[in-house]
């Protein structure tokens, strides 16, 4: 297509800019600006937040024990009416 635009703009005498040409030229420009996303304002990494109620022991950098994991003995009943409805018991 390049060659194309070439021959039309030289029989019309007028400049004629190849689209994908350019594109690429322009992503290239980009690229080599090595820009980043900025890290202000809107775009800032979240603040930290306190954790607390049953997401407290997950924590990033408590040191405490984990919760443990739910034993063999636990059983699951999983109802479907106009709700999923999940409950958790123990024997």
């Amino acid at each position: 297509m390049a060659d194309l635009a070439e021959r039309i703009g030289g029989a019309l005498r007028v400049p004629v800019v190849a689209g994908v040409t350019a594109a690429v030229k322009l992503f290239e420009t980009l690229v080599a600006l090595v820009l980043r996303t900025s890290k202000v304002r809107d775009l800032a990494f979240p603040l930290p937040k306190a954790y607390s109620g049953l997401v407290e022991p997950f924590a990033p950098g408590r040191t405490e024990s984990r919760p443990t994991p739910i034993r063999r003995s636990t059983w699951v009943s999983v109802g479907v009416g106009r709700a999923l409805t999940i409950v958790l018991g123990r024997e």
